[in-house]
C-alpha cells in the first residue's frame, strides 16, 4: 500500500502455502484488503511446506506485461519439491524475488527416533524392542534470559502398544528419565500373537508437557510380520448370522485359525486385513440391517481392493444375498470380481422395472432434495441393461423427470435426467402413484415390477387404496419412505401395506440411498436361478482348485447367475448345465488380481442350494481348498528379507534375497506393490544394488501407514511389511534456512538487479517494513506484443 503506484498499474496479490498453495488474494489494482489469517483452506495445510508449488503458481498469476516480482515469507525448511530450480526459471524469464525470513523460536522437545523390532518373526518367538528417544534441552545460547530454566534432563514415560483387531494393547510401560542426546531403551517381548501383521507403537508422555516444543513427534511405529499356521476372516451376514457355522468348523479343522464378523464395521483398517491370509465374504449384501441405515462402506471396499492387489486372498460365496442379488452390482467388489454382476442376455434372466416416484415438493428443497437425486443415481447404477426404470417427480401435479424405458447403455444420460430434479409446489402423492402405476403396467416385458415412493409431507387426497389394490392385483409392488416427522405416515404405511412392500420412517437423510439399494434389490431377484429337483454341476477341464476332489459333483439346487469377464485370465473350474447359456452359469471361477487371488463360488456353501456338498464326506474339502488357493503366497521371509526405513521423507525399501542354502540370489525379478495412507497404489520395481540386494526408494509426502508387498514372479514367492511415517520433517526443523533464502535473494533476472533478503526480527526491531520497497523499479518490463495488422488492412481499405 505505501510503495505501489496507484495511478498506475501496480498489483499485487497474496498465496498462501503448506504442502500445497492456494491464491488466498488474486492480484488486484485496487484496494488491498487483505484480512488478518488465513481464509484460503488448504489440504493437509500444516504436515509439510512445498514453496516451490507456491512459486509455481505464481509464475501463472502473473499477467503476460510489466515488470514482476514475488516477496517470499518463510522460514526456507522446504521438505517438498525444489525451489531452487523454479527460482532459476524465474530468472531466466526476469523475475525479481525478495525474501523475509522468518525466524523460527527455539525451545526443549523430545523426539521419539525409532522403534527397532523384527520385520519378521515367528509365533512364539522372544524378541527385543530398542526404543531411541532423542531429547534436545532448549537452546541456551540463544535464550541466554531462559537459561535457568533449561533442564539438562526430563522425566516421563514410555509405552510400547500394539494393535490388535483394530484394538490397542499395553505391552510395555515404564517411567524413564532422558538425558539431553539420544537416549537408548529396551525391552524383552514374547510374540504370542496369531499369524499377522501387526503394528507396535513407542510413545513418550513428559511428566510436564508444557516442557516441549511440540508433540507430535512424540511416538513412533512399526510393523511386524508374524508367521505361523494361515490365518483366514470371514465375514457374515448380519441379517443371517450363524449360518455358516459348518464351514467355519470345516476352516478350523483344516488347521486356519479363524475371525469371525457378523456385526459392523467389518473392516476397521487395511493395517488389520494384512494380518489375514485370506478374506472370506459369505452370502454379505450389501446394505443390510433393518434400521435401512447401515452399508458395507467405500472405506472398507477401497481397503479391501487394496489388500487384495498387495497379496490377500479374497473368496466371494453365494446365497441369495450375494452377487447381484445382494446389491453389489456396478462396486468395487465386482471389479475385482472375475465375474460380472449384471446380466446382459435378457433371454436368460426375467427383466425388471423400476418406478421411483420421489415427492419435489417445496418443503424438500434443499439437502432433502440432493439426496434424493444421489438415492436415485445409486438405485440406476444396481439395474441391468435389459431392466426399466423411470423418474417420476411430484408436487402438486406429477411429470416425468426420465421417461420409463430400457436401461441398456442409457446410464450417463439417464443419471444426466436425475440431475434436473427441482423443488417447489404442494404434495399430491396420488398423481405421482398413479403416472407410475400405468408405466409400470404398460411394460409389458418385465415380470417383475416394483415401485419406491419418498415423500415428507401430507399429500393432497386420492383414493389410495383402490389404486394399491390395484397394483397389487397387477403384481406391482410398493415400498414408501417417510421423510422427516411432518410425513403422513400412516397412509405412507398403509400403501406399503397394502403394496406387499416395506415401510420406511426415516429422519436421518443419509438412510435413504441405503432404502433404495435395498429395494432395488427386489428388481434384482430374477438372478437368482433356483431348481428344486436338483442338477449336476460340470467341472469344466482339470482345475487346481478341485484337486483331488470325487467326481461327478453332487446335485445343487441353487446359484446367482452372473456372466464371466472377457478377460484370458478368467478360470472357470464348475458349470451349471442350466439354463442352458454357458454365459452365465459360473459355479466357481477364479483369476489373479494383483499380488492376490479372487475365487467365487456363486451357489452358497450348503445352507440352502449346495447341502449336499456340504454333506458329503468326499466334497466337504471343496471349501478349504478353495480357501487355501486363495490364501496369500506363502511368506518366505527365509528367501525374502524384507526391510524398511524412513530417511528425510522417504522410505526406503531393501529386500535381500537367498535360496534354502543361504546363498545370495542375484538378477531376480522383484515387483512391489505400495499403498500409501489413503490408499493409493503404486506399483514398484527394485533395483539390484549389491549381490543378492535391491532396493527403491520412494517420497512420502503423507504420515500415516504405508503397506506394500514384495513378490519374486518367477517362483512366485512373497513377502510383506508395513512402515509408519510419523510426522514430516516440518516437526523438526526449528533452525531457518538462511542459505536457501539468501539463494533466492541473490538470483539476479534477466534484464534486472536482485533481490533484497530481511530477516522478520531485524524487519520487527526496526519497523524497516518502509524501507523495503517491492515495486522498486530495478526490473526489466516485459511488453505484451499487440498485431497490427489490423492497422495495414484499415490503412489498405482506404
Amino acid at each position: 500500500d505505501q510503495h505501489r503506484d496507484r495511478t498506475g498499474d501496480d498489483a499485487a496479490g497474496v498465496i498462501v502455502f503448506g504442502q500445497r498453495a492456494s491464491v488466498e488474494l488474486p492480484p488486484t489494482q485496487g484496494d488491498f484488503i487483505w484480512y488478518p489469517g488465513r481464509e484460503t483452506a488448504i489440504p493437509n495445510f500444516s504436515e509439510a511446506t512445498n514453496l516451490a508449488e507456491a512459486m509455481k503458481v505464481a509464475l501463472a498469476l502473473f499477467p503476460s506485461r510489466g515488470a514482476r516480482r514475488v516477496v517470499i515469507i518463510s522460514d526456507g525448511n522446504e521438505n517438498i519439491g525444489s525451489a531452487e530450480e523454479i527460482a532459476q526459471q524465474f530468472a531466466i524469464n526476469g523475475i525479481g524475488i525478495d525474501v523475509i525470513a522468518v525466524t523460527l523460536e527455539s525451545g526443549a522437545d523430545v523426539q521419539v527416533d525409532r522403534l527397532l523390532m523384527p520385520t519378521t518373526a515367528r509365533k512364539g518367538e522372544k524378541t527385543e524392542a530398542r526404543v531411541v528417544v532423542t531429547y534436545q534441552p532448549l537452546d541456551n545460547a540463544d535464550n541466554a534470559d531462559n537459561a535457568d530454566q533449561a533442564p539438562s534432563t526430563i522425566d516421563g514415560t514410555l509405552r510400547i502398544l500394539r494393535v490388535v483387531q483394530g484394538q490397542p494393547e499395553l505391552v510395555v510401560e515404564e517411567p524413564v528419565t532422558l538425558n539431553a542426546g539420544k537416549n537408548l531403551f529396551s525391552f524383552n517381548h514374547t510374540l504370542d500373537l496369531p499369524a499377522g501383521l501387526y503394528g507396535y507403537e513407542a510413545r513418550f508422555q513428559s511428566d510436564d508437557p508444557t516442557a516441549e516444543r511440540t508433540l507430535v513427534n512424540n511416538s513412533v511405529s512399526i510393523f511386524t510380520n508374524v508367521i505361523d499356521k494361515g490365518r483366514v476372516l470371514v465375514i457374515e451376514n448380519p441379517d443371517q448370522p450363524d449360518q455358516h457355522t459348518n464351514l467355519i468348523d470345516q476352516l478350523r479343522e483344516a488347521n486356519l485359525d479363524v475371525d469371525i464378523r457378523k456385526d459392523p464395521p467389518f473392516i476397521g483398517s487395511l493395517a488389520e486385513l494384512q494380518s489375514y491370509d485370506a478374506i472370506l465374504l459369505a452370502d454379505v449384501p450389501r446394505a443390510y440391517g433393518n434400521s435401512a441405515d447401515q452399508l458395507f462402506s467405500d472405506f472398507e471396499l477401497n481397503s479391501l481392493v487394496r489388500n487384495t492387489e498387495l497379496g490377500g486372498g479374497l473368496v466371494i460365496v453365494g446365497g441369495p444375498d450375494s452377487f447381484g442379488a445382494g446389491g453389489w452390482a456396478d462396486t468395487k467388489l465386482e471389479e475385482i470380481s472375475p465375474l460380472n454382476f449384471t446380466i446382459k442376455n435378457a433371454k436368460v434372466v426375467p427383466r425388471g422395472a423400476l418406478a421411483l416416484v420421489l415427492d419435489k415438493s417445496g418443503s424438500m428443497a434443499g439437502e432433502k432434495i440432493d439426496i434424493c437425486r444421489q438415492a436415485a443415481v445409486e438405485a440406476v447404477k444396481l439395474l441391468g441393461p435389459q431392466d426399466y426404470v423411470g423418474v417420476i417427480g411430484f408436487d402438486s401435479g406429477a411429470s416425468w423427470v426420465v421417461k420409463m424405458q430400457e436401461v441398456r447403455n442409457r446410464k450417463p444420460g439417464i443419471i444426466r435426467g436425475i440431475s434436473t430434479l427441482g423443488a417447489g409446489g404442494g404434495t399430491d402423492i396420488f398423481a405421482g402413484m398413479e403416472m407410475g402405476y400405468y408405466s409400470l403396467l404398460d411394460t409389458k416385458l418385465a415380470s417383475v415390477k416394483h415401485m419406491i415412493v419418498v415423500s415428507d409431507g401430507v399429500s393432497a387426497p386420492g383414493n389410495f387404496d383402490q389404486l394399491s389394490k390395484a397394483m397389487a392385483a397387477a403384481n406391482i409392488t410398493v415400498s414408501t419412505v417417510a421423510v422427516g416427522s411432518d410425513a403422513d405416515v400412516p397412509l405412507m404405511s398403509r400403501i406399503a401395506q397394502m403394496g406387499k412392500g416395506k415401510f420406511y420412517k426415516v429422519t436421518s437423510l443419509k438412510a435413504i440411498p441405503q432404502i433404495f439399494i435395498k429395494e432395488v434389490r427386489r428388481v434384482a431377484r430374477p438372478v437368482l436361478y433356483e431348481q428344486e429337483s436338483g442338477f449336476v454341476p460340470n467341472v469344466v477341464g482339470s482345475p487346481e482348485l478341485l484337486r483331488g476332489i470325487a467326481r461327478p459333483l453332487p446335485p445343487i439346487t441353487g446359484f446367482v447367475m452372473t456372466e464371466p469377464k472377457d478377460n484370458p485370465l478368467v478360470e472357470i473350474a464348475i458349470q451349471s448345465p442350466v439354463p442352458a447359456n454357458d454365459q452365465t452359469s459360473a459355479i466357481l471361477a477364479s483369476w489373479n488380481y494383483g499380488l492376490g487371488r479372487v475365487a467365487t463360488l456363486t451357489t452358497d456353501a450348503g445352507s440352502r442350494w449346495a447341502s449336499n456338498w456340504a454333506q458329503s464326506e468326499g466334497h466337504k474339502p471343496v471349501f478349504d481348498q478353495l480357501v487355501r488357493w486363495a490364501m496369500r503366497p506363502k511368506d518366505t521371509s527365509g528367501n525374502l528379507d524384507l526391510k524398511t526405513e524412513v530417511i528425510d521423507g522417504k522410505i526406503r525399501i531393501t529386500c535381500t534375497a537367498m535360496d534354502d542354502d543361504m546363498k545370495l540370489l542375484n538378477f531376480l525379478d522383484l515387483s512391489c506393490s505400495l499403498v500409501t495412507p489413503d490408499l493409493n497404489l503404486q506399483k514398484l520395481t527394485l533395483e539390484q544394488v549389491a549381490p543378492g540386494r535391491y532396493e527403491k526408494t520412494v517420497m512420502a509426502n503423507l504420515p500415516g501407514n504405508y503397506f506394500l508387498s514384495v513378490t519374486e514372479t518367477s517362483k512366485n514367492v512373497s513377502t510383506k511389511a508395513g512402515v509408519h511415517v510419523p510426522f514430516t520433517t516440518e516437526v523438526t526443523e526449528w533452525e531457518t534456512n538462511r542459505v536457501l533464502l539468501e539463494l533466492l535473494a541473490t538470483q539476479t533476472p534477466a534484464g534486472g538487479e536482485a533481490g533484497s533478503m530481511i530477516s522478520d526480527d531485524i524487519l520487527l526491531a526496526t519497523n524497516a517494513v518502509s524501507s523495503i520497497n517491492s515495486f522498486r523499479k530495478t526490473l526489466q518490463s516485459l511488453v505484451a506484443p499487440h498485431s497490427i495488422w489490423p492497422l495495414f488492412l484499415l490503412f489498405a481499405a482506404y
